[in-house]
């Protein structure tokens, strides 16, 4: 009948090399090349969600948390120990990358993102609550904004990836800790 006919015309050492060119252009469509699609797929997963991208992740996601609990539900002590919480977090990440061999590209840029939102959002956020004076603020807001502009024209200028100096992840962990004081201060009057 026309079902044995159909499977008479398809031949199938034809029918094998169409599918394996088809492979090929999938994988070369998506990047993933050498070692099969599973394995490639899995090696470039296993870049990406290395225990200290996924510690600094889970930084970027609390800077919201942060927010709500400075502005929606008036708790800035509390919002304070998560600052402190997301600042302690930023030398843990970049200990266990080192120290676990995970150092990737992706947690070279992930790191500062989490630290300027988190300084940001600390900083505005602050202000407007009113937890930070206005003049503190400002000032760090400049100071953060004046580093930011120096490193994208920095980048620009050389192909190189700028390391972090100490001095720098020390600013940031006064930073850190500085405003953080100002939150748990307003929120438990300790003096």
């Amino acid at each position: 009948t026309s079902e044995w006919i159909w499977q008479e015309e398809i031949d199938p050492k034809m029918h094998a090399e169409f599918a394996l060119q088809y492979e090929k252009r999938l994988l070369r469509r998506f990047g993933l090349n050498g070692y099969g699609c599973c394995e490639d797929l899995t090696r470039k997963l296993d870049d990406i969600f290395t225990i200290p991208n996924i510690i600094s992740m889970i930084r970027i996601l609390a800077v919201p948390w942060f927010l709500w609990l400075l502005l929606g539900e008036d708790d800035p002590a509390f919002a304070g120990w998560v600052l402190v919480a997301i600042g302690g977090t930023d030398w843990i990440d970049g200990f266990l990358a080192r120290r676990l061999d995970q150092v990737s590209e992706l947690g070279k840029m992930l790191d500062p993102v989490a630290d300027r939102l988190a300084i940001v959002a600390a900083l505005v956020g602050g202000w407007i609550a009113g937890v930070l004076p206005w003049w503190v603020a400002l000032l760090l807001l400049v100071r953060e904004v004046l580093v930011g502009l120096l490193t994208l024209y920095l980048a620009s200028k050389t192909s190189e990836r700028i390391e972090v100096r100490y001095l720098g992840k020390a600013a940031t962990w006064a930073v850190y800790g500085g405003v953080a004081s100002f939150y748990i201060y307003a929120g438990t009057g300790w003096e």
